[in-house]
């Protein structure tokens, strides 16, 4: 923390500082979720199924520490330490941001009732890009977040990235659906539907990052006036 509040020392006082700390704290468990997400995908290669539930379970920690921490934010803003429209902002943007999280959680469910050779089968180099995508996507989107509140500039820069990649993660999604193996009467069986279900939640979270984005430039351009 001594890092962050330094980064905002500049423009923020108490109680407006404390809530920057946990939005960016926030922002960090939601990319962590993710990062462990990205981490169990590899794994499952690995062929070690004891390291891919301990990585699966770092994804769900991560994601109830985030859930927390969003119901502290809100709390927070509850206090009108913020005018009316920055307090929607947040409180929009932890919203938002939770979904991160929320979505690398569901994937991790997925991956955890998946046949293990099934899933090993359909993790493709495409699906490996993106979920390098994801990590990627979700990591700028953190950066975007602790740079917001003392350089607009570059927080909109990572926006941008962060719009960039998942436009790839897009074509990587389609990519993916298209090799989806099929039996011989055209249709994909109960196990290829849970793996579309997992690429969908793949492409959901970078969805989610996007979405996220889009506030952190409203939030600077409010700043801005």
């Amino acid at each position: 923390m001594s890092f962050i509040k330094k980064a905002l020392g500049k423009i923020w006082a108490p109680p407006e500082e404390k809530i920057s700390e946990l939005v960016i704290y926030h922002a960090e468990l939601c990319f962590k979720a993710v990062e462990a997400l990205a981490k169990a995908t590899e794994e499952v290669c690995k062929i070690d199924k004891e390291q891919l539930e301990q990585c699966l379970q770092k994804v769900h920690s991560y994601e109830e520490e985030a859930d927390r921490i969003r119901r502290e934010i809100v709390k927070e803003l509850a206090k009108g330490a913020l005018p009316p429209l920055s307090r929607e902002d947040f409180i929009r943007l932890a919203e938002r941001m939770d979904l991160v999280a929320d979505w690398a959680k569901e994937a991790a469910r997925l991956i955890s009732v998946i046949t293990y050779e099934d899933l090993r089968k359909a993790l493709k180099d495409e699906c490996f890009q993106l979920v390098a995508l994801m990590k990627e996507c979700s990591w700028k989107l953190y950066n975007a977040v602790l740079t917001m509140m003392n350089d607009f500039d570059k927080s909109l820069e990572l926006v941008h990235e962060v719009e960039v990649i998942e436009e790839k993660g897009d074509d990587f999604y389609i990519k993916c659906l298209s090799k989806m193996e099929k039996n011989e009467e055209g249709c994909i069986g109960v196990s290829g539907m849970l793996i579309e279900k997992l690429m969908e939640t793949f492409e959901n979270t970078l969805d989610a990052c996007e979405e996220v984005g889009d506030i952190v430039k409203i939030i600077i351009v409010r700043a801005l006036r």
